[in-house]
């Protein structure tokens, strides 16, 4: 039964959109060998010239140094596809999360950056930033546009709803 769910659920996802979950699970595993994972997450030291390593605004979305948040990124990506792919297309949901996952790392890349030049704090510098959280953002906010009803969590006791705000 659930086997034959997940079959069903597996055919609403492109390849993309699992390329995309296999990108998560990969990068989990490269951060667990020792040099790796600084190459994989961004350190807001290494942005700037010296030693730059720009690749990382890229991965660090992507990257999760925790096990129990490998499933959730996936769950968020994958759930997130099987509603805006139909509508998108598979090039465009891709291109979504690329933008959203390295807009929101930069982002707040560039306040650790002018938080450091405020308080001269180096921690601020090399404190590491990764995780899926700038793309379960847009996520939310683009599930949000495409289905303004849309609650992400429906159980008995719980109603978790993503309300409407109007902008000033």
């Amino acid at each position: 039964m659930y086997s034959q769910k997940f079959l069903q659920f597996n055919s609403l996802i492109s390849p993309g959109t699992k390329a995309l979950c296999l990108l998560v699970v990969v990068l989990y595993l490269l951060g667990k060998i020792p040099l790796v994972e600084e190459n994989v997450l961004v350190l807001p030291g290494y942005i700037i010239p010296a030693r730059m390593k720009v690749w990382t605004i890229i991965t660090a979305p992507f990257y999760e140094s925790n096990i129990l948040l490998v499933p959730v990124s996936i769950v968020i990506i994958s759930g997130s596809a099987v509603v805006m792919e139909p509508l998108w297309g598979s090039k465009e949901f891709l291109i979504f999360q690329a933008i959203a996952g390295v807009s929101g790392t930069a982002t707040v890349t560039l306040l650790h950056l002018l938080l450091y030049m405020i308080s001269s704090s180096e921690e601020l510098l090399f404190s590491p930033l990764h995780g899926f959280w700038p793309l379960l953002g847009g996520n939310l906010v683009a599930l949000k546009q495409v289905k303004p009803d849309f609650s992400p969590v429906n159980v008995a006791q719980l109603r978790f709803k993503v309300s409407f705000y109007t902008s000033f």
